[in-house]
């Protein structure tokens, strides 16, 4: 069964997201395992998608990649 997480990771805290961003990485990465999620979907996200799939790829999960969005 695949599993998908979907999470609005800014919402209206965008002026914490630099404070929080390198901890929240952390916390998604972990939840990969966790909860052994296949797919994420995040909006409003403020990370480079570079970096976050290295906090992702480095939990030995499998492979995430991400995909171009024709919305940005």
């Amino acid at each position: 069964m695949t599993t998908f997480l979907f999470w609005n990771l800014m919402g209206n805290a965008t002026t914490t997201w630099p404070a929080r961003s390198a901890t929240l990485r952390t916390h998604i990465a972990q939840m990969a395992v966790s909860f052994g999620v296949d797919v994420f979907m995040f909006v409003e996200s403020g990370f480079a998608p570079a970096e976050l799939l290295a906090a992702l790829n480095q939990v030995n999960r499998g492979v995430y990649c991400y995909p171009p969005s024709a919305n940005g």
